[in-house]
């Protein structure tokens, strides 16, 4: 009897295994698998700057090819690929012979390129311990919104993909003495987590890796960005992918790395030449996950977060914010009136670099990067947001005492422009 049992039961089971679960998703049909991007140009400091200070990057992108029509940087969609078949996003680069030093007036050789690959959208994880938890991060992301993107890159010489049908490696093939087949592995994109070795980071992340070029001008490389996993809100995973001419510690600082590549949450777009649009509020969202204060993000923007969580998630929140009432809707206008976040990418160590380069980017541009704005929007706020001139106020006129101190030096209220968020604790 207990034959006939298990029998039945495994017949049961391989009955049905014959579903892969694709009727579950949204049709992302009409969004290709296998894409080819072709040749892109590397940036140096100036472009990435400028691309950084532009309102809308993904046109930036498009409108600064070379003159042999190669994009410094690209935006594109990816739909889920079908079983058995590698999906993802391929392309080219060529070491140049030169690039401007940093002081504008004269050439070196380069030594390094930084490539790197931002899916959207953000991801964290959250606490589900119930001790302290006014200290942890309780809400937690919406998964349905993300997608993943694993980076690989290699010379061009040893990949094995073919373009437009299917992704490739980098690994080849020998027969040794002993008529054994050997694999050797000439991908060259190595990352690295602190305690981990090498590893990619995961839905939502910024992966990126630095390559040695010292030596190899003219060589052509290949970068595969091999599509993991695909956001199951609209079957479209959006990313933005760019080679930057120098050290990855140049520009990519944690915990900013969200902003490293701004904006590659898009508007689902099937056309052949799509005029791609940021999707509403993910800008915001990741300023406010940049700038470590997402978890007040999603008390004032709940459609934009996981709407598993506790009843009591944001008590703390109202408890801080609205002191007397402890009302959602005036703490969430206090929280967006006062908590700004800076859209620098990179911190200080960025800051440093601007100084460095000032005399090859515009000054105004400068301020424009550095300034602070409201991470609130209006499509899924509890209140309307601030505009600009209600969250920052005029710094205190400096007293004789202070005179002659330094700006950075100065306490935060004789500075401009000067932000009152500085009596809230983050939440």
């Amino acid at each position: 009897m207990s034959n006939r049992i298990y029998f039945a039961l495994v017949a049961v089971a391989l009955a049905g295994c014959d579903r892969e679960g694709t009727d579950l998703l949204p049709d992302n049909s009409k969004f290709p698998a296998v894409v080819t991007i072709g040749e892109l140009r590397l940036m140096n400091f100036e472009d990435y700057f400028n691309f950084r200070v532009s309102s809308d990057p993904q046109a930036w992108c498009a409108d600064n090819a070379d003159s042999n029509g190669y994009q410094p940087c690209y935006y594109g969609q990816l739909g889920m690929p079908e079983s058995g078949v590698r999906g993802g996003s391929s392309y080219t680069f060529t070491v140049p012979t030169v690039v401007p030093a940093e002081d504008g007036s004269a050439a070196e050789p380069l030594e390094s390129v930084c490539v790197m690959v931002d899916p959207e959208t953000v991801f964290w994880n959250h606490s589900v311990a119930q001790l302290e938890r006014e200290t942890k991060r309780l809400y937690a992301d919406l998964f349905e919104d993300d997608g993943d993107l694993d980076l690989f890159v290699g010379m061009s010489s040893y990949y094995t993909g073919s373009p437009g049908v299917e992704l490739g490696d980098f690994q080849g093939y020998y027969t040794d003495s002993l008529g054994r087949t050997i694999s050797i592995e000439y991908g060259e994109c190595v990352q690295r987590g602190q305690t981990l070795g090498e590893h990619h980071s995961g839905r939502g992340h910024l992966e990126f890796c630095e390559i040695d070029v010292e030596g190899r001008t003219g060589i052509q490389f290949t970068v595969v960005m091999e599509t993991f996993s695909v956001p199951n809100n609209d079957g479209a995973l959006g990313y933005g992918a760019l080679v930057y001419a120098g050290s990855c510690n140049d520009i990519v600082i944690s915990p900013r790395q969200e902003l490293v590549i701004p904006e590659e949450s898009m508007v689902p777009t099937a056309s052949d030449e799509p005029d791609y649009a940021t999707l509403s509020c993910t800008k915001e969202l990741e300023l406010a996950v940049a700038g470590g204060v997402e978890q007040g993000f999603c008390c004032v923007h709940p459609g934009l977060c996981n709407d598993r969580v506790e009843d009591d998630v944001c008590d703390g929140f109202t408890e801080t914010y609205d002191p007397d009432g402890r009302e959602i809707g005036a703490a969430s206008e206090n929280y967006c009136k006062y908590t700004t976040v800076e859209s620098l990418p990179g911190g200080t160590q960025y800051q440093s670099i601007l100084s460095e380069n000032g005399n090859r980017v515009d000054s105004g541009a400068v301020s424009s990067l550095l300034s602070v704005s409201s991470i609130c929007c209006d499509d899924y706020a509890l209140v309307t947001p601030p505009s600009a001139g209600e969250v920052l106020t005029d710094a205190l006129e400096i007293p004789p005492e202070l005179a002659g101190t330094p700006e950075e030096a100065l306490p935060a209220e004789y500075r401009i422009p000067y932000n009152k968020v500085q009596d809230y604790p983050r939440l």
